[in-house]
């Protein structure tokens, strides 16, 4: 019995266990939209992971409605998937991009 103990602990501590993934995309960023024109933007700075499961991969989500429409983040992003997606089709609201 105490040979099958032994046993069960060691199958168990040696299954790989990964903590909680931790992300930073940068710094908090406002836009505004002039008279003049928008120029484009680029999100996420130098964005970083660590914890979980390689590889790591982007996704950006917003949510901006007009009337019963609702516009999701490829809408505005030149790529929703990108690490570093750049602003392309701006709104004069509040939006509020996510990375996940």
């Amino acid at each position: 019995m105490k040979t099958k103990l032994s046993l069960f602990f060691l199958v168990i501590l040696s299954v790989p266990t990964f903590g909680q993934l931790k992300v930073n995309a940068g710094n908090d960023t406002a836009v505004c939209i002039s008279v003049s024109g928008f120029d484009t933007l680029e999100l996420g700075g130098n964005p970083t992971a660590s914890g979980g499961i390689e590889p790591y991969t982007y996704v950006w989500s917003t949510s901006y409605k007009i009337g019963s429409h609702i516009y999701g983040a490829s809408h505005f992003l030149d790529d929703s998937t990108s690490s570093n997606p750049k602003i392309v089709d701006p709104t004069d609201n509040f939006l509020k991009f996510n990375p996940t």
